[in-house]
């Protein structure tokens, strides 16, 4: 989903080039992307990775759709190819995820976050997913970590030190210690990494939602008319995350949401009520109440250089990892550490990729 180019082949993009229209653009929908081992991507599977992909987070301010199907075709290539390795891989060692797996991940998730099935449906829903698109991610997540948990043949070790180095840079940065299961399983990497980087406008908003159109249409001219609040409606009938709370989700970032939201927000005013839209397999309208724009961090003076003696060199070296620790709850030491113990495993598992692709026939037309 992304952290994770092989040349074009010029003789194919020359024909291409020299075809009448016509032919080009049936070779583009009917064209091969890749080939993974004898397994086809075509470009219209390729497509409807991005366009799913862009249901999730929507498109970046300052571009067009074109623009990144265009810049994301390759980068989502990339991803595919590494899914198809992995897959071909897990069977021929005999790994697998069943059904039975799959659900008590996703339990677990849920349990983990503190959420009812209803309230952990609706937070898959600000995602845009469905139940089923959410579930499929997860299995890739788990059948990764098998292979992973395959092929590392010596146990992965995080010391104090690197959790305190870890920590105190956390720290610097106002950085959350540690995150949740649902952030670790549903953030998605961004269509362009030079978008991504980017920081987000951030919201203010209350959402309702329910299960069907003519339901919230019915919730929506209520609210309308005045026969009922937002809150109240959200109270009453949401099914959505803070429906206790009037629907409320407090202030967050724009690209934390799917991009029906995104698309409900730009199109409200602070202080109105959005049309009912689509929300994966649910319906919902949004009470928008404040838009920022991104914030911006305050520029940091370059501190001026002081001589330094032998006792304030040792100063400088910094406090202990045992002290730095000893401000910590023993929840985030955890978090910390499983979350330096992932780093370290995918870099293993960067390597292994590699490997994979070294030995693996690929081909690629784009």
């Amino acid at each position: 989903m992304r952290e994770i180019l092989i040349s074009a082949i010029v003789t194919a993009l020359v024909f291409i080039a020299a075809a009448p229209d016509h032919v080009q653009a049936a070779q583009i929908v009917d064209g091969i992307a890749a080939v993974v081992n004898g397994e086809v991507i075509t470009i219209g599977d390729l497509d409807a990775q991005i366009d799913e992909r862009l249901k999730q987070t929507g498109i970046p301010e300052g571009y067009t759709e074109e623009q990144v199907h265009e810049q994301g075709r390759r980068l989502m290539l990339e991803s595919m190819i590494n899914d198809i390795l992995i897959q071909q891989e897990a069977e021929r060692l005999g790994l697998e995820v069943s059904q039975a797996d799959l659900e008590n991940a996703i339990r677990k998730i849920r349990e983990g976050n503190g959420l009812t099935v209803e309230q952990f449906r609706s937070q898959i829903a600000l995602k845009n997913m469905t139940r089923e698109e959410y579930a499929e991610s997860v299995r890739k997540q788990l059948l990764k970590q098998r292979l992973i948990g395959y092929m590392v043949q010596h146990r992965v070790v995080v010391t104090d030190k690197e959790l305190a180095e870890y920590a105190s840079m956390m720290k610097q940065h106002s950085m959350p210690m540690g995150m949740g299961p649902m952030d670790m399983m549903m953030e998605a990497p961004a269509p362009d990494a030079s978008a991504a980087s980017e920081p987000s406008s951030m919201v203010e908003l209350s959402i309702i939602i329910v299960g069907t159109q003519d339901e919230a249409e019915d919730l929506h001219n209520a609210v309308s008319s005045g026969k009922l609040s937002f809150a109240d409606a959200a109270k009453q009938h949401s099914q959505g995350p803070g429906a206790s709370e009037g629907g409320s989700l407090g202030t967050i970032a724009l690209s934390e949401l799917g991009a029906p939201i995104q698309q409900a927000v730009s199109k409200t005013s602070p202080g109105k009520v959005s049309d009912v839209f689509g929300l994966a397999d649910q319906y919902a309208f949004i009470q928008l109440k404040s838009k920022q724009g991104p914030a911006q961090a305050a520029p940091q003076k370059e501190p001026e250089p002081e001589p330094e003696d032998n006792e304030t060199a040792t100063a400088s070296a910094g406090p202990s990892p045992e002290s730095v620790l000893s401000s910590l709850s023993q929840d985030e030491i955890d978090q910390l550490r499983n979350r330096l113990m992932q780093q370290k495993l995918e870099e293993r598992f960067s390597d292994y990729m590699k490997q994979l692709r070294d030995k693996a026939v690929i081909r690629v037309n784009l």
